[in-house]
């Protein structure tokens, strides 16, 4: 991590040249800078921290990093942390990172914030694993929490990196600094920092109480309240239809402080630009990486909407540079709308107005291409400095790069494909990750279907390197699934060991975010249900060798999943257990299952009991696995139903079918005998009063499981077997 400094500056004037900010971490307090003091006021305001999160905050070494965008990092609780803009999402990110070791954690005094041989706190090291037991626990009220983290970056191919990076800094903005909303395992951790109310002062009872809040916002009040509660990046498809019984909106303070840091972000733009464009270490975040041409012309543009919103201010600061920038930016409001050609004549005329020549990034692409492929480098600037030149230079080869491709694509497809990788080709695999997306987007505005013609024409070697450089390009829909597919070798005539090999490369090139693989799983998913049938061990295989969801499948083929599991109930058993994950720990499979066949769902679960399951792979501190206890695998599969009869009341939440309870429950007993299932039901529910009583899980629990349990009964003949024994043991 960079050991930058900024210098000071109040939340309305222009920022003055020197390096220091707040010093090192025994700088009192008072020695913070006005800004940093200001926004730390706005994160209170927002997040509502206790008496004791808000001295800790006002003590703490807060920096802001001028003249440095992109950065944003921290060093621990023991260091300092910083950002380069008023953006509160990300200011709370990285003091969340830094609150590790400040706070004592309640009912763990042995947590001291001592640094362990890994160099990972003590505390970091208990709350990963509780996170971890925490996604291993039955559905309650706090799934749309373990939702989230299940779908966390690269977590669906075992990497654990990003749900421990995420985990330990976003836990506040995911839960609004709302406690109810935080899981009893977890709470411990961050009690210290948390107030009586979270957001604003809103006060959410439950997670369907603020899920029914937030799908009852307006645009307008959803915009603001996703950039300070994590909800935009939930599953949230299961709970679309929560309302709030009391209504929705922003309370209007948190509307004030959130407009009120969008228009620092302004002036502090106007403030440093010139001194961001002195050096390309502008654009670098705390960890050096240069972000580059996506961050820039991101950053523009986020400075452009943001005049747009608040034309005024600007100009209000009075500053002669201010005034230069909020010129410049109207002329490009001006022409954002017309069309390539127009735009590059209005440009031509305006090049002599201040700071136009510094925001060529927010022309269209069509017409950076007629600029830069004429020869033309936007009239830069030759005195502008290194951040913008040096861009501008680049950029020039950017858009020149992509007029070739669009120039060979015009004499046919072909053309076209082979024009992009050998351009593909040209690029280090370090161009491709930072500028790459770049010049896709330029030939994307240019000529969307030439562009996909030619991405789709590219042989299987340039779509593997693509897939294994930028996988979230590769599976952003020009490439369709199928040519995936075949790029990675998973083919109809594959051999079992190539499409093995093939889908673990697919998985272990996830672009990371769920919604964007779904397309790609259900292509294999299709060619594996068309494999079943003839070779049925090589989709168990498949299944247990490659990170593959097995979940989903069974969810799209619910009647071939049946027939292969039925086939070898105890081979099927081995499989789900090879099979299982973090995301998918081995009672959630057999609840998929269920949902799909109980019959085979009870044989395979007889057969999983039957295993050695004494550990399963988990997450440990360091990134690495270690084993740790599975429990009892049947009373943990049969805990999964606990909050079913809730759900239905709810109307929201994870897939419930009374019925496939009540046969599972049935077959078990039918397969094993009313003692085996009495006996494991018994213990399914003494596991939840443990857990319960020692503050581990949803309080609410044994009530809903015995709620769930006697609606399962009410759904079976009272002639079966398992009906007198869920009335046994649902006596009150």
């Amino acid at each position: 991590m960079p050991a930058t400094a900024a210098s000071t500056g109040g939340p309305a004037g222009a920022v003055a040249r020197g390096r220091a900010v707040s010093g090192s971490q025994d700088v009192p307090a008072a020695k913070q800078s006005e800004w940093a003091r200001t926004r730390l006021a706005a994160i209170e305001e927002i997040y509502r921290p206790s008496a004791q999160g808000r001295a800790w905050m006002e003590s703490y070494d807060f920096r802001q990093m001028v003249g440095q965008p992109a950065w944003f990092g921290s060093t621990g609780f023991d260091g300092y942390s910083g950002a380069g803009q008023a953006i509160p999402r990300i200011i709370i990110h990285e003091l969340s990172h830094s609150m590790w070791g400040a706070f004592p954690i309640a009912g763990r005094p042995d947590l001291s914030g001592r640094r362990g041989p890994d160099g990972v706190l003590d505390v970091v090291a208990a709350y990963r694993q509780d996170l971890a037991a925490f996604l291993r626990q039955a559905p309650d009220r706090y799934e749309p929490l373990r939702d989230r983290f299940r779908n966390m970056p690269n977590l669906v191919r075992g990497d654990y990196p990003d749900l421990y990076h995420f985990g330990e800094a976003d836990l506040i903005e995911m839960t609004g600094a709302d406690l109810d909303l935080v899981p009893p395992i977890l709470r411990k951790y961050v009690q210290s920092f948390y107030g009586p109310a979270g957001l604003g002062g809103r006060d959410f009872k439950d997670w369907p109480d603020a899920l029914g809040w937030w799908n009852g916002l307006s645009a307008d009040d959803r915009r603001i309240a996703g950039e300070l509660f994590g909800l935009p990046h939930f599953p949230l498809e299961r709970w679309s239809s929560l309302r709030s019984p009391s209504g929705a909106g922003l309370p209007p303070q948190l509307t004030r402080v959130y407009q009120r840091e969008e228009q620092q972000r302004l002036i502090d733009f106007a403030s440093q630009l010139d001194l961001v464009k002195e050096r390309e270490s502008g654009a670098a975040d705390a960890t050096g990486i240069n972000r580059g041409f996506e961050f820039w012309r991101g950053y523009l543009n986020e400075m452009r909407d943001l005049h747009k919103r608040y034309p005024g201010v600007l100009r209000a600061t009075g500053a002669r540079e201010a005034q230069a920038i909020a010129e410049a930016l109207d002329f490009y409001i001006s022409i954002e709308g017309l069309d390539a050609t127009t735009q590059v004549d209005r440009y031509r005329v305006s090049i002599s107005t201040p700071y136009v020549t510094d925001f060529p990034f927010l022309l269209k692409s069509r017409a950076l291409v007629e600029l830069f492929a004429q020869g033309q480098d936007a009239q830069a600037d030759p005195g502008t400095l290194e951040l913008v030149g040096g861009y501008a230079r680049r950029l020039s080869r950017i858009v020149r790069l992509a007029d070739s491709v669009l120039v060979a694509s015009a004499t046919g497809p072909q053309a076209g494909a082979a024009r992009l990788e050998a351009v593909f080709g040209e690029l280090s695999d370090a161009e491709v990750k930072s500028e790459l997306g770049i010049l896709l987007d330029i030939l994307r505005e240019s000529d969307r279907a030439a562009t996909a013609s030619a991405m789709r024409g590219m042989s299987d070697a340039a779509v593997g390197r693509l897939l294994e450089l930028r996988p979230e390009i590769a599976r952003s829909g020009e490439i369709p699934p199928a040519r995936l597919l075949a790029a990675a070798g998973v083919t109809r005539t594959a051999t079992r060991a190539d499409l093995i090999t093939g889908i673990r490369r697919l998985v272990g090139s996830s672009s990371g975010n769920f919604a964007i693989d779904r397309p790609h799983n259900l292509a294999i998913y299709a060619l594996l249900n068309e494999r079943s049938a003839a070779d049925p061990d090589a989709v168990l295989e498949v299944f247990a060798e490659t990170g593959l969801p097995v979940a989903e499948w069974i969810k799209e083929y619910p009647g071939p999943a049946g027939v292969l599991f039925a086939r070898s109930p105890i081979n099927g058993a081995r499989t789900l257990v090879r099979a299982s994950t973090l995301r998918h720990p081995l009672p959630y499979l057999v609840r998929s299952l269920t949902l799909a066949d109980p019959k085979v769902a009870a044989r395979v679960l007889v057969e999983l009991g039957r295993l050695e399951l004494a550990a399963v792979e988990a997450p440990v501190a360091g990134g690495g696995l270690d084993r740790v206890p599975v429990g009892p695998i049947v009373p943990r599969a049969l805990n999964v139903m606990a909050f079913d009869a809730y759900w239905l009341s709810l109307g929201a939440g994870p897939p419930v079918d009374i019925g496939a309870s009540a046969a599972l429950l049935s077959n078990l007993a039918r397969l094993e005998g009313v003692a085996w299932l009495e006996g494991h039901l018994r213990e399914a529910i003494v596991i939840t009063v443990f857990e319960t009583d020692s503050g581990q899980v949803d309080p609410g629990s044994y009530v809903n499981l015995i709620a769930s349990l006697r609606m399962v009964a009410n759904a079976l003949p009272a002639t079966d077997p398992a009906y007198a024994v869920i009335l046994r043991l649902t006596a009150p």
